[in-house]
């Protein structure tokens, strides 16, 4: 079986989502992981990420804590061989690119183990997945920008939604890569902490984002105004950005990825995958 899985974007709607009703847009990507199983006289499964590579077979020690989280929160072992590459999410020199290649891993997987029926059962298995891995947390975007394909209007909650939006568009929206890493966990931990310290500016906020991303479903008219909102509240939590201009958007927590409605040096056209998840016997 062939399992691919593009990755994903948050494009619009940072920290938002992460509240019950909060409105994001998000995209899913033109780079893909890429899962392959075959027959074999038990479990193992190897993957490519970044410069690196890994092999497990069982009773031996996992590579990482997702896949560890995955298998034994599944707990089934069918006779196959997986392999998943996911070097399409990392750049040359083995730093992610920022495309939620957690959530096509847990995808990803989840189909090989489990083969199931259709899309729909995939994507509420792999929601309950990162989630759990994620302490109950995490609004599950991610998970359903990789699953459905195409860009869509996502409402956060503890059952969210998908409504599909025509990816023309953003697709004038060109990638650029920030200068640090983020740790998403971090950046959310500081929100809850300025919430109980300025309940009613991250009410404002909410508001205003939630207003801001339901116009740009349907435009790019407010593009500015998302991007003075997404500074301020990054000021608010002490990220750094590494972008000084005022055009280009970060993208998610921080500012591990940027995205400029005009090229850049060094940037990418953002490419939209048109297909969610994907196998085939």
């Amino acid at each position: 079986m062939k399992i691919t899985v593009p990755g994903n974007l948050l494009l619009f709607g940072e920290y938002a989502i992460t509240y019950p009703g909060g409105l994001g847009i998000a995209v899913a990507t033109d780079a893909k992981l890429i899962v392959e199983t075959r027959p074999s006289d038990q479990l193992s499964i190897s993957g490519t990420f970044g410069n690196k590579t890994y092999r497990w077979t069982e009773g031996s020690p996992f590579p990482s804590p997702l896949v560890e989280y995955i298998v034994k929160t599944l707990n089934v072992f069918p006779s196959r061989h997986i392999h998943i590459d996911s070097s399409a999410f990392y750049y040359p020199d083995g730093r992610k690119k920022g495309y939620g290649s957690s959530a096509a891993v847990t995808i990803g997987l989840a189909c090989a183990l489990l083969e199931p029926a259709d899309k729909e059962a995939l994507l509420t298995q792999s929601l309950k997945l990162h989630r759990g891995f994620q302490g109950g947390k995490g609004s599950g975007y991610d998970i359903y920008a990789s699953c459905k394909g195409g860009a869509g209007l996502f409402r956060g909650g503890e059952i969210p939604t998908w409504e599909s939006l025509k990816p023309g568009l953003f697709q004038t929206l060109h990638l650029l890569r920030g200068e640090l890493p983020c740790d998403t966990r971090q950046a959310l931990r500081h929100l809850h902490q300025l919430e109980k310290q300025k309940p009613n500016d991250v009410a404002e906020f909410l508001n205003r984002s939630n207003v801001i991303v339901n116009n740009l479903s349907h435009s790019l008219q407010n593009f500015q105004k998302s991007i003075e909102l997404n500074h301020w509240i990054n000021a608010q939590l002490s990220q750094k950005l590494p972008w000084r201009e005022e055009t280009i958007k970060p993208l998610g927590a921080g500012g591990e990825i940027g995205a400029a409605l005009a090229p850049w040096p060094n940037s990418e056209p953002l490419i939209i995958s048109q297909d969610g998840v994907q196998w085939q016997q």
